[in-house]
C-alpha cells in the first residue's frame, strides 16, 4: 500500500499489522462484513471484551449494521484446570479454544443473550478466539474466562516455580531467594521453606509471599549449610512440588555453648580423677576442640589439663583419693577462633575400693507384726472396712472380749473387736444382714455344744450319760 508524504511515495503498514499486543491482552480486528473476509479495517489491542456500541458503528469507516469484530489471544495457562467461559451478546457470538468451538450463540436477536460453559483447559499455552457479528439493530458484547476455584472442583496443583536461585551476603548474613513467576490465573502466592542439612522440611513455611523473591534475615550464623525451596499454592489450596534445594553456607559467628563438667571413671589400672565435659548432641556437632582446666587450691591459678576432640579425660595429675577439686571447661568451634563461655564445678573424687568393686548389702526390712482386725475363718484375714466378697454376709455383733471363744474354731477371740464375715450358700444367700440362728445340738445331753466353754470338774460316767 502506497502513501504520499511530503511529495515522496512511502509504504504504509496494513491495518491488520498496525498493532502488536502482548499476552494476555487481546488483539482486536474490525471487519466491514459478517463473514470476516478480506483485510480488517482496523486492528488494535483490547484488555477486556466488554463493549456496547448501541445502534452506531463500532469504529470510523465501518457500517452501523452488518459488521464483525474478532478478538484473539495466545497465553500460558500454567497447570491449566477448570475454567468458566461466560459470553453475552446481541447479535451473534462464538468462542473457540485452540480452534474448537466452546460457545455458540449465532443468531440475529432483538435482545442480549447470555451463556456460561465449563471448560477444562490443559496446561501450557493455548489460543482463545472470540467472533462477534451484528446484523441489524443494537450491538453489545461481553466475554470472560475465569478459573473455577472451589476446592471440590479444582484438583489441579500449580506447576513448580522455575528459575529458583539463592545468594548469600556474608557481611550482613542475609540470604535472598529468587524465582520466576507462575502462569496460573488462580495463583495466590508462594511459600518459602528452609531446612538444616541432614534434616527434613517442616510443614510450616519460613515465609509466605506474593512476590518472586524473599530475603531471609533470620538464618543462623553458625557456619552450617541450609537449604531453601519454594512452593506455589492456589485459591483451592493446592500446593505445588518444591523447587530443587538451593544451598547456602552461612558465616560462623556463633560460639558453641559451654559444656558441663561431670565426673566419670578411668580404667581400672589408672586410679586418677576422670572429669568429663558433657553437652547436648546439637552443640557437640559444632564443637571441634575441648579444653579442660584445673584450679590449684593454694594459688587459685588455673592449669590446662588436656585438650582433645572428645570431652572425656583422665587427669593423671590428680589421684582418685576422694579429695575435692575444681575443674572448668571450654569449647572451640570449627572456625578455631570462637571460644565458648567457661563452666566451673567443684567435684569429689570417688576413691577406688582396694578389694575390688563393693558389694551392695541387702536391704533389711523390719518385720512389723499387727493383730488382725477381723476374726479369721479358714485362714482368710480381712482388714477393717474391707468390702465383703460376693457370697458372704456381714454380721453385726458386739465387740469381742478377752475370754470369749470362737464358736467355729474353738479358739479365744482377739481382745480388739471387729466384724465377722461368713460364707452364704444356697437359699441363705438371699438373707444377708440377718442374724444367724444357733445350731441345734444332736449329740445328746451332757455333751458340750461347739463353741461352748469346756465343763469344769470330772467327766461324766457312762451311767450318767444313759
Amino acid at each position: 500500500m502506497l502513501a504520499t508524504a511530503g511529495g515522496l511515495l512511502t509504504t504504509a503498514a496494513p491495518a491488520s499489522a498496525a498493532a502488536s499486543c502482548a499476552s494476555p491482552v487481546f488483539t482486536r480486528q474490525f471487519f466491514a462484513n459478517t463473514a470476516f473476509s478480506g483485510s480488517p479495517k482496523k486492528t488494535d489491542c483490547d484488555s477486556a471484551i466488554d463493549q456496547n456500541w448501541g445502534s452506531g458503528a463500532p469504529a470510523k469507516g465501518l457500517p452501523a449494521d452488518r459488521f464483525g469484530v474478532r478478538w484473539s489471544v495466545t497465553r500460558d495457562f500454567g497447570s491449566g484446570g477448570p475454567f468458566a467461559f461466560t459470553a453475552a451478546a446481541q447479535d451473534g457470538i462464538r468462542v473457540y479454544l485452540d480452534g474448537v468451538r466452546k460457545v455458540d450463540l449465532w443468531k440475529n436477536v432483538s435482545s442480549t443473550r447470555k451463556k456460561t460453559v465449563d471448560v477444562t483447559v490443559p496446561k501450557g499455552r493455548h489460543t482463545l478466539r472470540v467472533d462477534f457479528v451484528n446484523w441489524t439493530g443494537k450491538a453489545d458484547v461481553t466475554f470472560a474466562y475465569t478459573p473455577r476455584t472451589s476446592a471440590s472442583v479444582d484438583k489441579v496443583k500449580p506447576l513448580t516455580p522455575t528459575g529458583a536461585s539463592v545468594t548469600y551476603d556474608e557481611a550482613t548474613g542475609k540470604a535472598k531467594v529468587s524465582w520466576a513467576k507462575n502462569k496460573e490465573m488462580d495463583l495466590v502466592g508462594y511459600r518459602v521453606h528452609r531446612r538444616l542439612k541432614g534434616t527434613e522440611y517442616g510443614s510450616k513455611p519460613l515465609a509466605t509471599t506474593t512476590s518472586t523473591s524473599f530475603t531471609d534475615t533470620t538464618v543462623p550464623k553458625t557456619g552450617q549449610v541450609f537449604y531453601y525451596e519454594v512452593r506455589a499454592y492456589d485459591k483451592a489450596g493446592n500446593t505445588s512440588a518444591g523447587t530443587a534445594d538451593q544451598p547456602v553456607t552461612t558465616v560462623d559467628r556463633t560460639p558453641p555453648a559451654a559444656p558441663f563438667v561431670e565426673m566419670d571413671a578411668c580404667p581400672a589400672d589408672q586410679p586418677y580423677a576422670a572429669p568429663e565435659l558433657v553437652t547436648t548432641a546439637a552443640n557437640a556437632a559444632d564443637i571441634a576442640l575441648y579444653e579442660l582446666q584445673r584450679r590449684k587450691a593454694s594459688s587459685d591459678a588455673w592449669t590446662t589439663v588436656a585438650t582433645a576432640a572428645k570431652g572425656a579425660f583422665c587427669d593423671t595429675g590428680t589421684p582418685a583419693d576422694g579429695a575435692e577439686v575444681t575443674y572448668r571447661g571450654r569449647a572451640r568451634d570449627a572456625a578455631g577462633k570462637l571460644v565458648g563461655v567457661l563452666a566451673r564445678r567443684h567435684l569429689h573424687h570417688r576413691r577406688p575400693h582396694p578389694a575390688g568393686p563393693r558389694r551392695r548389702r541387702p536391704r533389711r526390712v523390719p518385720l512389723r507384726r499387727a493383730a488382725p482386725a477381723l476374726v479369721p475363718r479358714r485362714g482368710r484375714h480381712r482388714l477393717p472396712g474391707a468390702p465383703v466378697r460376693p457370697g458372704h454376709r456381714r454380721l453385726a455383733r458386739r465387740p469381742a472380749r478377752a475370754g470369749d471363744h470362737d464358736r467355729h474354731r474353738g479358739r479365744p477371740a482377739p481382745a480388739h473387736g471387729g466384724e465377722r464375715h461368713l460364707p452364704v450358700r444356697g437359699a441363705r444367700a438371699g438373707r444377708q444382714g440377718q442374724r444367724r440362728r444357733p445350731r441345734r445340738d444332736h449329740r445328746g445331753p451332757g455333751r458340750p455344744a461347739r463353741g461352748d466353754p469346756p465343763p469344769s470338774g470330772p467327766p461324766p460316767t457312762p451311767s450318767a450319760r444313759a
